[in-house]
């Protein structure tokens, strides 16, 4: 095998000696032709990738290409030279870049991203559990579940009965009192309560503790 170092076209000599000791030489003028391999490399953006916005721009930096295969490590890909990709779940994901140049020579760049789930939570302010089919209840929406290692809701009226308690994550309150069976309290006006949330994360990253206030709007 014949290594090349510089690109270029390459001569070469044949000598062949038989067992007599006779020898031939053979010159060949243009024995091979080397050209320089592309180099492929890209960058993420953004550096830190949350499943909130999961939307990954993939900047090209490569150098010698003519076509370029992507692949995302989700079973999706890409044959643009700076594509975009949105992925589906939080988790890590080995990203590929094939690029091959003109003359059929490639290169593989290849980086390993991670798509992070942060625990958020977002809890309306208001509802009008008047069976219309709009906004009949109130529950808290969470993301980053997988970041969840126990939830529990509390919800008190204006003197600090406890009218509503929950551990399952999107359970609602429609605005009875399920704690002591008192039944539906609908107000005839409005009438504000106060929720607190507790969340305990998974390996042993700490808890969250989240109050706020409610209006029941009748």
């Amino acid at each position: 095998m014949i290594e090349a170092v510089f690109p270029g076209v390459y001569e070469a000599e044949l000598t062949i000696t038989s067992d007599e000791g006779c020898t031939v030489v053979l010159e060949i003028d243009t024995a091979f032709q080397a050209w320089n391999p592309p180099v492929a490399d890209f960058l993420v953006t953004p550096e830190e990738i949350l499943f909130l916005d999961p939307i990954v721009t993939f900047q090209n930096m490569s150098e010698g290409g003519t076509e370029y295969i992507w692949s995302f490590g989700d079973g999706e890909g890409s044959s643009e030279i700076s594509p975009e990709h949105e992925f589906n779940r939080a988790d890590s994901y080995e990203v590929q870049l094939l690029v091959t140049n003109i003359y059929g020579c490639t290169d593989l760049a290849t980086q390993t991203i991670q798509v992070t789930s942060e625990l958020q939570i977002f809890v309306p302010n208001a509802f009008t559990p008047d069976n219309d089919g709009n906004n009949d209840s109130w529950a808290p929406v969470i993301n980053g579940e997988e970041l969840i290692l126990s939830y529990e809701c509390w919800v008190y009226d204006r003197w600090g009965k406890l009218v509503f308690n929950s551990t399952t994550l999107g359970e609602p309150w429609i605005g009875e009192n399920n704690i002591d069976g008192a039944g539906t309290h609908y107000v005839s006006s409005t009438e504000q309560y106060s929720w607190k949330i507790e969340i305990k994360k998974v390996d042993g990253r700490g808890a969250d503790i989240t109050t706020g206030t409610v209006f029941l709007v009748r």
